[in-house]
């Protein structure tokens, strides 16, 4: 076994595990940077089914990594900051959701963009 392994088993980390953030955070960041335009102003982002996976399967800090890797794209694509600000308020709210909650995510989701995304957007 190499140095390297060892080293991950001691800390906790399998290489499967490493496998799937690394992963979950490349699948975030394609899929906030290539979206879906239903028309102009409207348009919808798929990282954040990469962030509802690393929420239920793994800690909250990985999670939180998960998103803040995947609304890096935001940034360079809408070119202000309120997008990025909106989808990482939406993974803060996804991780504190499932730490404290084991109910349905796409629904505590759907709560969050009900109440909080959509009327901040508009």
């Amino acid at each position: 076994m190499s140095d390297n392994a060892l080293l991950l088993g001691k800390l906790g980390f399998s290489v499967k595990s490493i496998a799937a953030l690394l992963g979950l955070t490349l699948a975030g960041a394609l899929g906030n940077h290539f979206s879906l335009w239903l028309f102009p102003g409207v348009e919808i982002l798929f990282g954040s089914i990469a962030v509802l996976i690393a929420a239920r399967s793994f800690s909250p800090s990985w999670a939180l990594l998960v998103g803040a890797v995947s609304i890096i794209p935001l940034f360079s694509v809408w070119h202000h900051p309120f997008g990025p600000f909106l989808y990482g308020g939406e993974a803060i709210a996804l991780i504190l959701a499932c730490r404290y909650s084991r109910r349905n995510l796409v629904g505590l989701d759907s709560v969050y963009w009900l109440l909080i995304g959509m009327p901040a957007t508009w």
